[in-house]
């Protein structure tokens, strides 16, 4: 087991695993059930990354886990931002490293890519099957939402439906929802000089990324990510995607 320490910094909760590597990694989790599903997979990757030598610190976003906030919170995506940057920074102070590295997963990575772009100190950019079109996501979850509802169409809503929407109990505010489906990657500046892009095959969002940032200037590596569907899809049934982590080590 590798040696990690709980740290708390600007209302957020995380581990932080030791590493002697003069870079360091922060881990950008997935969110709600995508999240809960990929929690195990995650301490995983943040041992074999420190096992490796890299100090690394994975964290729960503000008004997520163990942090402070609520999801009816508003400004939630500024909030998450905040939130990265103050881990890096904390990363920073905890062990002296000049550069970090971000790992982010689905919606994880969409919400570093701003993050990163404003930032001089992060040379590497993992984004594992990001949410390319915030647009498209928003409304992948509505569709979610009304497929697992419990109740039928005609009862009354409940909390988790009033102001917004809710999958598997994880409520997302209209406000929040508005402000991701304004988020579209191939709009944004590549987040690093180098980006590692991992996703399923045929993915056509990433390839589109891919191209658009490579012709800005960055490099980008291009790669598969096997046992993307059984690491987020189910809590229950979550697999370690080893073959992804080790394109990440």
């Amino acid at each position: 087991m590798n040696d990690r320490r709980a740290v708390v910094f600007d209302g957020c909760f995380g581990w932080l695993h030791d590493g002697p590597a003069r870079r360091g990694v922060v881990l950008c989790s997935a969110f709600g059930l995508e999240g809960l599903s990929a929690h195990r997979a995650w301490g995983d990757l943040a041992d074999r990354l420190a096992a490796a030598g890299f100090p690394t610190l994975r964290f729960d976003w503000p008004g997520t886990g163990n942090s402070l906030g609520d999801d009816r919170d508003p400004d939630r995506l500024a909030a998450w931002r905040v939130g990265l940057d103050a881990a890096i920074e904390r990363l920073k102070a905890e062990t002296g490293v000049a550069e970090v590295a971000l790992v982010g997963l689905r919606l994880g990575a969409t919400v570093a890519v701003e993050v990163a772009a404003a930032r001089s100190d992060v040379p590497l950019f993992v984004a594992a099957a990001p949410i390319v079109s915030g647009r498209l996501f928003v409304r992948e979850q509505k569709s979610f939402s009304r497929l697992l509802r419990v109740r039928d169409e005609a009862s009354a809503p409940d909390a988790d439906e009033l102001g917004g929407w809710a999958v598997a109990g994880f409520f997302t505010s209209d406000a929040t929802g508005a402000d991701l489906s304004a988020v579209d990657l191939r709009r944004v500046s590549p987040p690093a000089p180098r980006v590692l892009l991992l996703a399923r095959p045929g993915d056509e969002p990433v390839d589109t990324l891919a191209r658009v940032w490579s012709e800005a200037g960055c490099r980008v590596e291009r790669d598969l990510f096997e046992g993307l569907e059984t690491l987020i899809e189910n809590p229950t049934r979550a697999k370690l995607p080893v073959a992804a982590w080790r394109s990440e080590e």
